[in-house]
C-alpha cells in the first residue's frame, strides 16, 4: 500500500496592494443624522414656500424701521434682561419685536439700506424657484441689488458723516456703511466724492446694457467669414479697363 504523503501548500505570492484588496471591507458607519429626507422633492418645496413667507416678513420689518426704530431702541437695549412678553407688547414695529429685533442688527448695526438686498433677493428667487418660472435673471439682479445697495449704504455714511445729520441717513449708511466711509474719508478725503462716481460710472459701463454711446471694440471691421463675395477696390477695375484698352488698340 502507497504512503500518504501530506500535500504541502503553495506559498502566498500574491503582491501587498491585492492583499489589499482581498481584504473584506467594513461596513460603512451609518451618518449620525439621516439627510435622506432632503432628497425629497417636496421638502424642497416647503423650504421655498417658508422663504417666500419669511423674506416677505423681513421686508415689512425693514421697511417699519426709519419709522418706528427710535421708539423700538429701549426695548432692543433690553431684550435680554426684560420680560419677552412685556417687550413684545410695547413694541411698535409692525412685524412686533422679532421683527423691531432683525431690523435693529440688520440696519442700524449692520449695513444700512444694503439690508434689503436680503428679502428682496430671497423672495425673488424663491418664488420663481416656486412657480418654475423665469421673469427675472437672478444673477444680473442679485449683482445689481448688491452694488445700489452697498453703494447707498457708504454714501449715506459718508453724507452723515460729512453733514452730521442723524436720522433717515443713519437708517441709510448703518453702522458698517458708516464705518467704511469713515476709512475712506480718512485715506483719500475729498476724493471720496470722486471714489463713488468712478464706482457708480464703473458699475453702468460694465452691468448696464443700455449703454450705447460706448464704442464696442472688440467687434473687427474686416468682414465676416460669410458667403458674401468681397467687393473689388476701385483701383483695381481701373486698371482693368486701361489693360483692356490698350489690348485693342
Amino acid at each position: 500500500m502507497g504512503q500518504n504523503i501530506p500535500r504541502t501548500e503553495k506559498p502566498n505570492l500574491a503582491s501587498p496592494e491585492e492583499k489589499e484588496k482581498i481584504k473584506p471591507k467594513k461596513p460603512a458607519a451609518k451618518p449620525i443624522v439621516n439627510l435622506a429626507f432632503t432628497r425629497h422633492p417636496h421638502f424642497w418645496i416647503y423650504v421655498r414656500l417658508v422663504t417666500v413667507f419669511f423674506s416677505a416678513y423681513l421686508f415689512i420689518a425693514l421697511l417699519s424701521f426709519p419709522f418706528t426704530g427710535e421708539e423700538d431702541n429701549s426695548l432692543i437695549d433690553g431684550f435680554f434682561t426684560t420680560d419677552i412678553r412685556e417687550s413684545g407688547r410695547e413694541a411698535v414695529n409692525w412685524t412686533g419685536l422679532f421683527g423691531a429685533f432683525l431690523a435693529h442688527y440688520l440696519i442700524y448695526r449692520g449695513i444700512g439700506i444694503a439690508a434689503f438686498v436680503i428679502p428682496i433677493y430671497l423672495f425673488i428667487r424663491s418664488a420663481q424657484k416656486l412657480l418654475k418660472l423665469e421673469i427675472i435673471n437672478t444673477q444680473k439682479f442679485g449683482i445689481a441689488l448688491t452694488f445700489w445697495g452697498v453703494w447707498l449704504s457708504c454714501l449715506g455714511g459718508y453724507l452723515l458723516l460729512t453733514f452730521k445729520v442723524e436720522g433717515i441717513l443713519t437708517a441709510f449708511s448703518g453702522s458698517i456703511g458708516y464705518e467704511i466711509a469713515t476709512i475712506i474719508n480718512e485715506l483719500i478725503g475729498f476724493g471720496s466724492v470722486l471714489f463713488y462716481g468712478i464706482a457708480l460710472v464703473g458699475y453702468i459701463v460694465l452691468f448696464s446694457n443700455k449703454v450705447n454711446w460706448i464704442p464696442d471694440l472688440s467687434e473687427s471691421k474686416l468682414p465676416s467669414n460669410s458667403n458674401e463675395p468681397l467687393k473689388k477696390a476701385p483701383l483695381q477695375k481701373t486698371c482693368l479697363l486701361y489693360t483692356s484698352d490698350a489690348a485693342d488698340e
